[in-house]
């Protein structure tokens, strides 16, 4: 059973729906997507109940309530769900919803975890109502996205990418493709 449970892990699939133009993927989960998968677009946990193991390019970090988790795009990654009380707000976002960040930013990325509870909480209560609103438009999403950015930027500011050429090969084919 470890045999197989270890050739699933190291399968790596490619999220092709989380590459769509302006795909927004914007829910409370109590299930985190435990494939390892990569996209090209980001990903982003921010935990509101109990806790979580992210694997992100080979790097386990542990995600407790209150902190937040930041995937780049073309970063492998999943999460263990063995705690089966945690609830998360799961954010995906396409290149449609992070061009202004990219323009500003080009290659850089938000740290992996964003630990600053305290920090947080705004952050939590942007989101949190951003999901009650029930109007959303393209703009509104767009708004709501670039609003998010400045303030994690403010608090936590910005890192060069992490080099990695395990899927660079993947992402320009994918990129070609595109």
């Amino acid at each position: 059973m470890v045999e197989n449970e270890e050739n699933f892990k190291n399968t790596v699939m490619y999220q092709s729906q989380a590459d769509e133009n302006f795909h927004l993927f914007f829910k409370i989960e109590s299930f985190l997507l435990d494939i390892p998968h990569f996209h090209d677009s980001i990903e982003m946990i921010f935990m509101l109940h109990g806790e979580t193991k992210a694997h992100i390019n080979g790097k386990l970090h542990t995600i407790k309530e209150g902190q937040i988790c930041f995937c780049a795009k073309g970063q492998v990654h999943y999460y263990d769900n063995a705690q089966k009380n945690h609830k998360a707000i799961c954010l995906v976002l396409s290149h449609g919803y992070t061009h202004h960040f990219r323009l500003q930013y080009k290659d850089a990325t938000l740290p992996a975890v964003m630990g600053n509870i305290e920090e947080n909480k705004e952050i939590f209560n942007l989101l949190l109502n951003w999901l009650d609103y029930e109007n959303k438009s393209y703009l509104y999403n767009c708004a709501q996205i670039n609003l998010l950015f400045d303030m994690i930027i403010k608090k936590y500011g910005i890192e060069k990418p992490e080099k990695s050429t395990k899927n660079d090969n993947s992402i320009k084919f994918i990129n070609y493709i595109n």
